[in-house]
């Protein structure tokens, strides 16, 4: 069981940091769609998953509604806690 969600994360991470080196702007978009969906999934509330970050609830809803990108390091965390 492990084993499989350390596939999808792998998975997850892959995409997401795929997602991150285009510069279509279509595709910068979904990032905060992918990450409200997964976050909801995960059954975590905005300020749930930014204290798991040491983020703010505003930063977590500005990436959420695509109003700002997160760094790598901080995609990361955000992937780790989820």
């Amino acid at each position: 069981m492990v084993l499989i969600y350390n596939i999808s994360c792998l998975i997850l991470l892959n995409f997401l940091f795929n997602i991150l080196e285009q510069e279509n702007e279509v595709t910068k978009m979904a990032i905060g769609n992918k990450l409200k969906n997964l976050r909801n999934l995960c059954g975590l509330t905005q300020e749930e998953l930014a204290d798991r970050c040491d983020l703010t609830k505003g930063y977590i809803s500005q990436l959420e509604n695509d109003l700002t990108s997160p760094s790598i390091s901080t995609l990361t965390d955000i992937l780790s806690a989820l």
